[in-house]
């Protein structure tokens, strides 16, 4: 499989939009959204646009098809008192040598069923890596305990626990690696 990867423009907005609606896992039992994966959060057009103004929105395509989707933020810009905020707490809270605006969000990260079990994840990953390590040296999400696929990916690539936070009855554990070393 040849997968590029390349930051969403305007023209990309539905079809990430698309790819995100399908990835919420909607209509699944909690069985199916566990084994298959689920995002959270409501995206639209003007959120899309805004994240594509600031760290961007990596595609990764393959043959024209999308295969999958990461959504990058920084850590900086955080100031709800959601799941990303008590993800920057924890992180912080790791004693990881960085601060604030030298940690990069990622997340959702979402494949197509169609390419899962391919390395599109790992691809996109390393696209973020190479195109964000000169401005963040860590990246950091969060993930539901009860997507056990997600859980499993992040813990297969090897990337830090740095802490479990619980918000609205939900557990987290929330995850890093060192953009560096990802982009190798």
């Amino acid at each position: 499989m040849t997968v590029s990867v390349r930051r969403s423009g305007p023209s990309d907005r539905q079809a990430v939009l698309d790819l995100l609606e399908r990835a919420r896992g909607t209509g699944l039992s909690a069985q199916e959204r566990a084994e298959q994966g689920f995002i959270q959060g409501r995206w639209d057009v003007i959120k899309v646009a805004e994240l594509e103004l600031g760290t961007g929105i990596f595609l990764a395509e393959e043959e024209g098809a999308l295969a999958g989707i990461v959504v990058t933020s920084s850590g900086s810009g955080v100031v709800d008192e959601g799941p990303p905020r008590l993800t920057m707490d924890a992180v912080l809270a790791s004693g990881i040598d960085t601060d604030a605006a030298g940690i990069l969000l990622y997340g959702p990260i979402t494949v197509a069923p169609e390419f899962r079990g391919r390395g599109v994840s790992r691809a996109l990953l390393s696209a973020v890596a190479r195109g964000l390590s000169a401005r963040y040296r860590h990246a950091a999400l969060f993930v539901e305990h009860s997507n056990h696929r997600s859980m499993t990916v992040h813990r297969h690539f090897g990337v830090r626990e740095e802490g479990e936070f619980t918000f609205r009855d939900r557990t987290y554990t929330a995850f890093t690696f060192s953009l560096a070393a990802f982009a190798q």
